[in-house]
């Protein structure tokens, strides 16, 4: 028996380009036993350092964030994505 892949799109994915000042979000996870909880953090890049960014967010709280977790804030965020989908959105 042979197997038959199917043809892969031409679009390859690609991370947008962070500066410092960009307004960005990003999603916290948190878990206990029984539950996950997920929320999104609007945030400031201040710094960028190689594959992660330094994030100013809250009451001037800075932290590391890797650049492949970190959407604009003018688009849609990746749990909306998640949940909603790419196509509605």
């Amino acid at each position: 028996m042979q197997s038959q892949t199917p043809e892969a799109g031409g679009a390859k994915a690609t991370t947008p380009t962070f500066q410092p000042g960009d307004e960005v979000t990003f999603v916290i996870s948190r878990g206990s036993r029984r539950s996950m909880r997920f929320s999104v953090r609007h945030a400031k890049v201040v710094q960028l350092e190689g594959d992660h960014a330094v994030v100013q967010y809250r009451n001037h709280q800075c932290i590391r964030v890797r650049l492949t977790h970190l959407t604009l804030a003018s688009g849609p965020n990746a749990l909306t994505r998640a949940l909603v989908g790419e196509a509605s959105v």
